[in-house]
C-alpha cells in the first residue's frame, strides 16, 4: 500500500512539472491530423472524418502526444519534430528588368518582395504536402494551384495557368 501512494504521488508531481513549465506548445501532431482532415473533400466529407478521427480516438491519440510528449520536448529542447520552425531559412536575390526581387525560402514556404520594400511581400506560395504541390495565395486570401505532380506520369510536373488549365512539363 506504501509502494503505491509513492507512486501516485511520483505520477502526480511528474504531472504537476509538466503543467508547472509554463509550456502552451504548439500542438504540433493535432495540427497535422487537423490540416490532413482539411484537405479530404468536401464539408460533408470533413465532418465524417472529423466525427470518425473523433471517436476512433485519432485526435485523442495526438493530443496527448502534444501534451505529453511533443510539448514538454519543444519546451525544454526549443524544437518539435512535427512543427515547423523558422531554422532554415533561405534568401535569394533574383534581377529582373523590372528591379530586384528577394525570395524567401523558409520550410514549405516561398515569400517574394521587391528589394527595396522586403517588408511588402507581393507573392506567397505554399507548399501542400498532402496534394504535392504549390500554391499562390492571392491578396483576398484564396489559394491557386501553380504546380504540382502529374498523378498518371510521376515522372512529370504540371503547371496551371491562371484559368486552371494544366500543362505538363517534364521533371529533370
Amino acid at each position: 500500500m506504501l509502494k503505491m501512494k509513492k507512486l501516485i504521488a511520483a505520477v502526480m508531481i511528474a504531472g504537476t512539472s509538466l503543467v508547472a513549465t509554463n509550456c502552451y506548445g504548439s500542438f504540433a501532431a493535432t495540427r497535422l491530423i487537423y490540416k490532413v482532415n482539411g484537405k479530404i473533400g468536401p464539408e460533408p466529407v470533413k465532418t465524417i472524418v472529423m466525427w470518425a478521427f473523433a471517436i476512433i480516438p485519432v485526435y485523442g491519440v495526438a493530443g496527448l502526444l502534444d501534451l505529453f510528449i511533443l510539448n514538454p520536448l519543444e519546451f525544454f529542447t526549443g524544437s518539435n519534430p512535427l512543427a515547423q520552425g523558422d531554422k532554415n531559412v533561405t534568401t535569394y536575390l533574383a534581377k529582373t528588368n523590372k528591379g530586384d526581387l528577394l525570395i524567401t525560402e523558409k520550410n514549405n514556404l516561398i515569400l517574394v518582395a521587391k528589394r527595396e520594400k522586403p517588408e511588402e511581400v507581393i507573392l506567397t506560395l505554399v507548399y501542400d504536402a498532402v496534394d504535392q504541390s504549390w500554391n499562390a495565395v492571392t491578396p483576398d486570401g484564396q489559394i491557386k494551384k501553380v504546380a504540382g505532380f502529374n498523378p498518371d506520369k510521376p515522372e512529370s510536373l504540371m503547371l496551371f495557368t491562371a484559368e486552371g488549365n494544366a500543362v505538363a512539363a517534364p521533371r529533370s
